[in-house]
């Protein structure tokens, strides 16, 4: 993979972390609380500056009521499917 569509796909990920985190209205403070990860880790994966891992986009995209797969760019439905 290029660098361009790392970048890309980075940016596309914290674009749709900052989106399911503003659906929900909560804080960066309340999301990360509710995720189980920090404050400061969420705060620059919505810049793009760092990735989250599995366990933390599995956690969001919980919190948030979207897919990972919605999270991650690989599909446009951001319900997550009836188990």
């Amino acid at each position: 993979m290029a660098m361009d569509e790392f970048d890309e796909d980075l940016q596309a990920l914290s674009m749709r972390l900052r989106m399911g985190r503003a659906a929900k209205h909560l804080t960066q403070t309340e999301a990360a609380h509710r995720a189980k990860i920090s404050q400061a880790a969420l705060s620059l994966q919505e810049k793009g500056v760092s990735e989250p891992g599995a366990i933390a986009v599995k956690r969001l995209a919980a919190v948030y009521g979207v897919s990972s797969d919605w999270l991650l760019g690989l599909t446009d439905a951001m319900e997550p499917r009836a188990s």
